[in-house]
């Protein structure tokens, strides 16, 4: 059915306010919230692939004659909560304010056991592959199908997985949870020929708290893609500075960057002392790890960092140190 022509008949016919909205369930969300803020209510919604229709009428215009009437001629169907979730969680990753879940939810996803979520991003907007190309190798993957594992498309490139712990082995540490997400990213990677970013929240007990871990991973994506771009796998509970330095506002940053660049105005970094630094930062300060992954001796290492020491004034092997040389390199760059 054209439901855009058939709303303009019913229009036509009463005369009273009704309209068709039809777009990507973000879209829908956000047209909704903004509707129902101005007295208009939702009468009709229907899912058809990525495409979701919502009729809605003005309130204080459609007597109870009119509204019965009209009832009569639109299909009683209610929204499948997949839809009803999707609709949620892409105004969530849309706009990054927690907002509450829908009603029902719990009776929705009737959980018996906690979830990890892992949300995927495509790199590139231009990629050719679907999502629904990604179903099998997950299937194959986790060793299960939906339901028992959920994903929920929250943008036409980003997919929000719910993976019951009991697909993830019988280790549930963080690093094991990296683990899982670096052999998934692997995967597609390989099958699906095309960058994805992938990240993984903790654990979560309840449906309710969806919301919450897609908000936190999507903060962890604004800081990845600012600052770590050649990050393709991460965890919430990492890269703590970024996300800080992501949710400073303009003004802030800009006094940062200035407070900064001041102190540091002498210093000129050489390409090789930017990429000791950021190796450093990236172990955790941790000398012989670093000198390792630089194919270094440890005392070359010691060495290099001694003479940055000397012409910055910042010593990059003390914490507080660190995190001012650290900032000064996110906000030089950005």
């Amino acid at each position: 059915m054209n439901w855009p022509e058939e709303t303009d008949k019913i229009a036509q016919a009463t005369g009273l306010p009704i309209i068709c909205l039809q777009g990507l369930a973000h879209e829908i969300a956000q047209w909704e919230k903004e509707r129902n803020e101005q007295g208009w209510e939702t009468v009709f919604r229907l899912s058809q692939g990525e495409c979701h229709i919502l009729i809605m009428i003005a309130s204080a215009s459609w007597p109870a004659a009119a509204r019965a009437m009209l009832q009569l001629y639109l299909p009683q169907k209610q929204a499948a909560p997949d839809d009803v979730l999707a609709s949620w969680l892409g105004d969530l990753y849309e706009h990054g304010r927690l907002a509450p879940p829908p009603p029902l939810l719990e009776q929705f996803l009737p959980w018996r056991e906690e979830r990890v979520c892992f949300l995927l991003e495509r790199h590139r907007a231009d990629g050719t592959f679907s999502w629904t190309e990604i179903h099998p190798l997950l299937d194959t993957f986790f060793a299960s199908a939906e339901p028992a594992r959920l994903s929920v498309r929250v943008r036409a490139d980003a997919m929000l997985l719910l993976v019951p712990l009991s697909q993830l082995g019988s280790e549930h540490a963080p690093e094991h949870m990296l683990e899982w997400a670096s052999g998934l990213h692997e995967l597609l990677a390989v099958e699906l020929m095309e960058p994805i970013r992938l990240l993984v929240s903790p654990p979560i007990a309840a449906p309710g708290q969806i919301g919450h871990a897609l908000v936190k991973l999507r903060q962890l994506s604004i800081a990845i893609r600012r600052y770590r771009q050649s990050v393709w796998v991460a965890g919430t509970w990492q890269h703590a500075l970024e996300q800080w330095a992501a949710s400073l506002d303009d003004d802030t940053a800009s006094k940062l960057t200035a407070g900064l660049s001041h102190a540091l105005s002498a210093v000129t970094l050489s390409k090789e002392q930017v990429e000791t630094l950021e190796a450093l930062f990236a172990r955790q300060l941790n000398v012989s790890e670093t000198a390792r992954h630089l194919f270094l001796h440890r005392n070359s290492l010691q060495y290099r960092l001694d003479k940055l020491t000397e012409q910055t004034g910042l010593d990059p092997r003390l914490f507080p140190d660190a995190v001012l040389l650290q900032l000064y390199l996110f906000f030089r760059k950005n």
